[in-house]
């Protein structure tokens, strides 16, 4: 299955703009029971917001930036079935904190390598190549925002961007 979601791209309205205080109620006050990992950008917890949408949210330090704002709403832009929706962010009280959309089957990391995190089923070759080719048609969208150091970062398999979709 695709973990949910739509066969057909949502309407783009851009990015929901978070609060601070939306924010720690979701991943109660970032609490370490919350926390799913790291990456490049900063820790990862998992989070629920008040309409009930489970989300992962990344998380660190960094002043207000105009061009962090821009690179977010050209990211949620971008629609691909092998690609997490950015749903939003928040930059508030120093920090910086991008919104996806929240699934459950882990990481790609995860499903191809023992992490030692999870028990997680190891993947056949065929699966294993089908995740590749999906990876790089989703990447394929990096065309929309050619110049793009954040989209770029944030593609690297360690973070939970990417998922795996079976």
């Amino acid at each position: 299955g695709r973990c949910g979601r739509t066969s057909s791209a949502p309407d783009y309205q851009g990015a929901r703009r978070f609060t601070l205080e939306e924010m720690s109620h979701a991943t109660k006050n970032f609490s370490d029971a919350n926390l799913v990992g790291a990456g490049t950008f900063g820790k990862v917890y998992m989070g629920l917001l008040l309409d009930g949408t489970v989300v992962a949210i990344k998380r660190r330090v960094g002043a207000p930036r105009q061009d962090f704002v821009d690179e977010v709403r050209r990211q949620s832009e971008i629609w691909h079935r092998n690609v997490v929706t950015l749903i939003g962010y928040c930059q508030d009280g120093g920090l910086q904190m991008l919104v996806f959309e929240h699934l459950p089957n882990g990481s790609v990391c995860g499903h191809l390598y023992d992490t030692g995190k999870e028990s997680m089923t190891r993947l056949e070759f065929k699966q294993r190549l089908s995740i590749a080719i999906g990876a790089a048609k989703g990447g394929g969208n990096t065309e929309l925002i050619t110049q793009s150091t954040v989209l770029v970062s944030e593609t690297e398999c360690l973070n939970s961007e990417l998922r795996c979709r079976s």
